[in-house]
């Protein structure tokens, strides 16, 4: 992220937000204007988001605790060495997945940073760092991920190309299931349990469609 005013773009003599460490202004007036826009963003920085969204900028996969936290172990083990092919390349579960991170990322910048207010977001649920940060919090990625891919599109119509990610991830019936196996202090999924919740979440998105 370059060290800009998120307000004004001024450069060099910046500070960053001190609950994020994340986003960067210029003086307190700049930051106070931009509050409402950057609080949905203003996430701990030590959350393994930002290592997420940092990927999603580099076009990497994520490594450590993001790959874990935000599903891509999990689509290995649930999906195996599952190959997707589509009409250029052949692509793993992991990198759909990445690919619509990288979409909700590009929305979450739109809806951040003043200076891409002109440009249409591609979804209609106002996706936000926070909103991500939450269904992982409550294992229901899954969720999150069907109502953008739905959103966007419902928005986009017969303009979305099929090799879109929101299309693969449907037409390839990918699922994340749960990612935090600790429910509270001491209390754990089953190996079992994790089982069962990827089989619901595959019949509650999918088998309707058949």
């Amino acid at each position: 992220m370059p060290d800009s005013c998120y307000v004004c773009d001024k450069k060099g003599d910046v500070k960053r937000c001190s609950g994020c460490q994340h986003a960067y202004y210029c003086s307190r007036t700049c930051q106070r204007q931009h509050w409402r826009r950057h609080k949905p963003h203003c996430i701990p920085p030590q959350s393994s988001l930002h290592e997420l969204l940092h990927a999603c900028f580099m076009d990497v996969f994520p490594s450590a605790s993001a790959a874990l936290d935000y599903g891509f172990e999990s689509m290995s083990l649930y999906h195996g060495d599952l190959v997707l092919p589509d009409q250029r390349q052949l692509l793993s579960p992991e990198h759909v997945l990445l690919g619509l991170y990288q979409m909700i990322n590009r929305d979450i910048n739109l809806d951040e940073l003043p200076s891409c207010g002109t440009v249409p977001v591609a979804n209609s649920i106002g996706a936000s760092k926070k909103m991500l940060l939450e269904a992982y919090e409550k294992n229901a990625l899954d969720d999150f991920l069907h109502r953008y891919i739905n959103s966007v599109i419902e928005h986009s119509g017969e303009y979305l190309p099929p090799e879109n990610y929101c299309f693969l991830w449907l037409r390839n019936r990918l699922v994340i299931g749960p990612t935090r196996l600790l429910l509270s202090e001491s209390v754990y999924l089953t190996q079992e349990q994790v089982v069962q919740m990827r089989n619901d979440i595959s019949r509650r998105y999918y088998e309707a469609s058949n």
